[in-house]
């Protein structure tokens, strides 16, 4: 499936995307000219943009025409316009990250499609092409399964930030040495996930039961009451993988608890 060309707001990022896709990429300066020219539209644009997008194209496009738009949390039917011209409607969210990356990311990537069936059907022969694994999702579920990406995505970076600022305070070191120092047990644990699962993956004095390593935790973050909040609740779910990992019993589970502060810990974040 060939791309037929670019369009967007600067001219100069749609001449650059059409230089590194191919030498007979066009740049199309109008949504009449981009609906005139295309049977498959993707709307990448903020969540935000989607709907003036979808106006802006309905009047153009050719009945069959498949819009589909890559937000992971808003529906199809931000394409409501586009539907009601006549388009075959859905969106398209790979559950991949891209900041500085190119396509390489995209090869082997989960995607989240829901619509119209035929607008489905396109995408998903699209996503097998690109070589990535599709499935598809209820329109009301989007909220949650984008919310469970951010979780495993954005979340894990403001976590690795707090763990880089408490690193960088022991040690004395500067944040970016504090990264460096961090990233490889980070890369460590990632692959661990990938390989073992999420049970299997847990170490540490948690996974150990060792409730008097995790007194000394608590004992110095005691000086930083987000940092301990944090700790608190994200080890109390800890003790939970714990249990289903099977290397602590349900006694220990439950001082663990109590040392941790249990429903005050969860209340300490809200």
């Amino acid at each position: 499936m060939p791309v037929a060309g670019f369009a967007s707001r600067s001219a100069a990022s749609a001449r650059t995307a059409a230089r590194a896709t191919g030498p007979s990429v066009r740049v199309f300066r109008s949504p009449r000219e981009l609906a005139e020219s295309s049977r498959l539209i993707v709307v990448a644009v903020p969540d935000r943009a989607i709907e003036d997008v979808a106006r802006a194209l309905a009047p153009h496009l050719r009945r069959g025409t498949v819009v589909a738009h890559v937000s992971g949390a808003v529906s199809s039917s931000a394409l409501a316009a586009c539907r009601a011209a006549g388009a075959a409607v859905a969106s398209f969210h790979p559950l991949q990250t891209f900041p500085g990356h190119g396509p390489a990311l995209v090869a082997g990537a989960h995607v989240a499609i829901e619509g119209d069936r035929v607008a489905v059907a396109v995408l998903r022969r699209l996503a097998i092409r690109l070589r990535m694994r599709p499935f598809t999702l209820r329109a009301r579920r989007r909220p949650l399964y984008h919310a469970a990406a951010a979780l495993a995505s954005n979340a894990v970076v403001a976590l690795f930030a707090l763990a880089v600022a408490e690193f960088a305070r022991a040690t004395g070191r500067s944040r970016r040495a504090a990264e460096r120092a961090l990233a490889p047990l980070l890369e460590a644990t990632a692959r661990n996930i990938v390989a073992e699962g999420s049970a299997r993956a847990l170490s540490g004095p948690i996974a150990r039961g060792d409730e008097a390593t995790v007194a000394r935790h608590l004992e110095a973050l005691s000086g930083d009451r987000e940092a301990s909040a944090v700790y608190r609740w994200l080890s109390l779910r800890a003790v939970e993988v714990a249990l289903e990992k099977g290397t602590i019993d349900r006694r220990t589970a439950a001082r663990l608890r109590r040392r941790l502060g249990g429903s005050t810990a969860r209340r300490r974040l809200r």
